[in-house]
């Protein structure tokens, strides 16, 4: 929504997710690289639903975020545009 676009969501099942990243993870391994794709990174990507609600948080310690995620991500888009990163 950032960007203006809509994302293409493509369903892989879990099986399918996690062995793909268990290969990748190991080809980086044999290739002494670094990776992002590894199996722990299927935990968060299978997990059912991310929901936070900070109103504990603001309660505790005052603190309440300055902008929303929309505008958060409109923000850091036009930052990477503007240095011609995307």
């Amino acid at each position: 929504e950032a960007v203006g676009r809509r994302p293409w969501v493509i369903p892989v099942p879990a099986v399918v997710g996690r062995t793909l990243l268990a290969l990748t993870e190991a080809a980086a391994r044999l290739a002494d690289r670094p990776t992002v794709l590894s199996r722990d990174k299927g935990n968060e990507l299978y997990q059912s639903a991310w929901i936070c609600d900070p109103a504990r948080l603001a309660e505790a310690t005052g603190w309440r975020a300055e902008s929303s995620l929309a505008v958060g991500g409109r923000i850091t888009f036009d930052w990477y545009r503007q240095r011609k990163w995307l």
